[in-house]
């Protein structure tokens, strides 16, 4: 199936209003979102995005809760980042979530 770009923005500022909204969906980010939905037909339905941005949620250096580095403020994903072939492995391979201390 077509990739349904603007209903997994729209799940994107639902489920993470705090992050970076998008405002404008060029043909690069709509290339690096296209080829995450293609990769695997697991991710070819808006219930796994949904769950994908929840899981977001839970990571607190990607909601911007890590340390800052001097003079800036601290990182926070947006939607961009996170489809990009490299950072989305990192987020689905667990680099990024909450560990026990």
């Amino acid at each position: 199936p077509d990739c349904p770009h603007a209903d997994i923005v729209a799940l994107y500022h639902e489920i993470l209003p705090e992050l970076r909204r998008v405002r404008e969906w060029t043909p690069d980010r709509q290339a690096f979102l296209r080829s995450r939905w293609r990769e695997k037909p697991v991710r070819q339905n808006l219930d796994w995005w949904r769950k994908f941005f929840g899981y977001v949620r839970e990571c607190p250096w990607l909601m911007g809760e890590g340390l800052a580095q001097e003079g800036r403020p601290p990182f926070t994903a947006d939607l961009e980042w996170l489809v990009r072939p490299t950072n989305f492995r990192k987020v689905i391979e667990g680099k990024y979530q909450r560990r026990a201390a």
